[in-house]
This record gives C-alpha cells, structure tokens and sequence, in this order.
C-alpha cells in the first residue's frame, strides 16, 4: 500500500511539473509585446526564449527576443538576422543556459530596469542588466520594450 501511494504522489509531481513546463513555452510561444506585460515579465519571455533558442525552430528564441526590442533598439541592432549574429558573438551565454535569477523591477517614470543573473550549464554566472522603456507613440504605445541589454560584474557565491 505504500508503495502505490508513492506511485501515486511521483506521478502527480510529475504530471505537475508536465503541465508546468508546458504551461510556460505556451505561454513564451505565444508572447507578443503587449501594454498588459511589466517590465519584468517582457524580460522572464525574453530570457525563457533565449534558454530554450532552437525551440519550435531555429532561432526561434532570438526572433522573439528581438520582437520585444524597442523601434530603437531595433534600428540599432537589426534586421533579425543582424540581431542574432550579434547574440551568438556578444551574448552566447544567454543560449540555452541553465538557471535564471532576476532582480525586481526598478521603475523610474517611463524607463525601467531588471538585473538577471544567468548560469551557464557549467555553472559559470553572468549579469545582465536590461534596461527598458515604455514606448511613447507609434504601434508599440504603452509597451515595455527592450533599450539595450550590458554585462555587470557577478561575485560568485561563497562556499562558506
């Protein structure tokens, strides 16, 4: 008998974190820029695309990376293809790593930053901090879109 309730309790733990990992790539597959998303959120579609990258297709979490970057951030970085060369050379580690820690969101008026900490499956750290802004006009008004991603320094954890 205890047995089968410990069947019973592994498949329910599994068929929860089934359904929750399903749960988020429908809901990173299906995101758009949206006046619905913080700035939070637009940077967890962002950083969860990125892990899963080659996921339905090729690049496909670069190409929704980039369809949250803001008009400027686009004229800057783009077209797509332009976009993804420079993730692979600058920002590689953001493919497909491991672990993600975000900070909370820093507000200030139409401007807004999110520090993230990634782990690479080899267990190295990296900062990010993205920094974006409330669009003002034009077909992205009132979204949060991505300005510019930079590195910052990340200590690693004391084993103590």
């Amino acid at each position: 008998m205890g047995c089968l309730r410990l069947c019973i309790r592994l498949l329910t733990s599994l068929l929860f974190l089934t359904l929750s990992f399903a749960q988020q790539e429908v809901a990173t597959s299906l995101a758009v820029p949206s006046t619905d998303l913080t700035p939070i959120e637009v940077v967890r579609i962002q950083i969860a695309a990125l892990q899963r990258n080659d996921d339905p297709y090729i690049d496909a979490g670069i190409s929704l990376a980039f369809s949250f970057a803001s008009p400027s951030n686009r004229r800057n970085t783009g077209p797509v293809n332009r976009f993804a060369h420079m993730i692979k050379e600058s920002y590689g580690v953001m493919l497909y790593h491991a672990q993600a820690e975000f900070s909370e969101a820093e507000i200030l008026g139409n401007e807004a930053r999110v520090g993230v900490i990634l782990t690479t499956p080899e267990g190295t750290r990296h900062g990010f901090m993205f920094v974006l802004s409330k669009q003002l006009g034009g077909q992205y008004s009132g979204m949060w879109m991505t300005d510019t991603v930079f590195r910052f320094s990340v200590s690693e954890p004391s084993s103590t």
